[in-house]
């Protein structure tokens, strides 16, 4: 017997619900797993599934990135332990990301 259309809304919006509730508690699995992590670990997990590679572990020598500033003249941007603190490596590789247009390659 062909259904009404109210239960093939009622059957549309149960499967509809039980999807939501399995992306919900995958998402809720991923969290519990990304927050058993360690940063640097997540981090390198980041950087594979942008493609890019991982930040370096512990650097301690300074980071020079040069750029262009907003009137096209070169200039440089220093990042030091002493300064940025220990994230002070994924702080230039997000800087040299953002500015990615601007950089100076030579």
């Amino acid at each position: 017997m062909a259904k009404t259309a109210e239960e093939k809304a009622a059957d549309k919006a149960a499967k509809d619900a039980a999807k939501a509730a399995e992306k919900e508690a995958a998402e809720k699995a991923e969290a519990d797993r990304r927050a058993a992590l360690t940063q640097e670990e997540r981090d390198a997990e980041d950087a594979a599934k942008s493609g890019g590679k991982p930040p370096k572990a512990k650097a301690t020598d300074p980071i020079v990135v040069k750029y262009r500033d907003f009137e096209g003249k070169p200039t440089e941007r220093t990042f030091s332990l002493d300064v940025h603190g220990e994230g002070f490596a994924a702080l230039a590789e997000e800087f040299k990301v953002t500015n990615a247009s601007k950089l100076i390659t030579e």
